[in-house]
C-alpha cells in the first residue's frame, strides 16, 4: 500500500511539474505572439519599401552592366 501511494505522490508530483512547465511555456508563446504582433501590424509598408528598395538596386545594376 506504502508503494501505491508513493508511486501515486511521485506521479502526481509530475503531473503538477508538467502543469506549471506547460503554463510558463503558454506565457512565452504570448510573449512571443505579442512579440510578432508588433511586427505584423503594418507589414505591407516595410515589405513595399523593401522591394522598393531592391528594385532600384537591380535597376541600377542592369544600367552598370550596359
Amino acid at each position: 500500500m506504502a508503494s501505491i501511494t508513493t508511486h501515486f505522490f511521485v506521479t502526481s508530483a509530475g503531473l503538477a511539474e508538467n502543469v506549471l512547465m506547460c503554463e510558463i511555456r503558454e506565457k512565452q508563446i504570448g510573449a512571443e505572439c505579442a512579440e510578432l504582433g508588433g511586427f505584423l501590424e503594418k507589414p505591407r509598408p516595410r515589405v513595399n519599401g523593401d522591394m522598393t528598395q531592391l528594385h532600384q538596386q537591380k535597376q541600377q545594376l542592369e544600367n552598370m552592366v550596359q
